[in-house]
């Protein structure tokens, strides 16, 4: 299909129980939709808008977000597994608790999160994990900023883990 409508879009969420799984769906616009528990697994979305979008428990999983954007979208708990996230701009978004993410350079590369989230990644390092030495948590720390670590910590004990 050469062009994704807002009626193609909300007729899929609404008919096909918000399976858009392994489709071709470049730069299609899906601002202000209500896409929880979307199905959008091995999907192509490179310049897809989700603005405003509510994809909370979504399912990305290998799904092509490069370029992206995201202002206002909600991710909490969505699963991007696998996802290739490059160049995404998430930078506004208002959720991004309890993604579940792979580990790889697709995921990170040209990424853009709000401040809160990208040091919140840096938090798991500093407050959650086992550093590798104090030197070592000292230095992030330092990096860090202390209030920007209690700031977090407060956040994250509020949270599940």
């Amino acid at each position: 299909m050469a062009a994704w409508t807002r009626e193609h879009l909300e007729k899929i969420a609404k008919e096909n129980r918000k399976c858009f799984k392994g489709l071709k769906l470049h730069s299609a616009n899906f601002s202000g939709m209500d896409l929880e528990k979307a199905d959008f697994r091995g999907a192509s979305l490179a310049y897809a808008n989700f603005s405003g979008a509510n994809c909370k428990f979504a399912n990305f999983e290998s799904a092509n977000l490069t370029f992206t954007k995201w202002d206002d979208g909600n991710l909490h708990r969505a699963n991007l597994k696998e996802a290739i996230l490059s160049d995404a701009d998430m930078s506004k978004v208002s959720d991004f608790f309890g993604v579940t993410i792979t580990m790889e350079c697709s995921s990170f590369q040209g990424l853009k999160l709000p401040e809160g989230f990208w040091w919140g990644w840096v938090y798991y390092a500093a407050g959650l994990m086992e550093p590798p030495s104090e030197e070592a948590k000292e230095k992030l720390l330092l990096a860090m900023g202390i209030e920007t670590y209690k700031v977090l910590r407060e956040q994250y004990a509020n949270r599940r883990l």
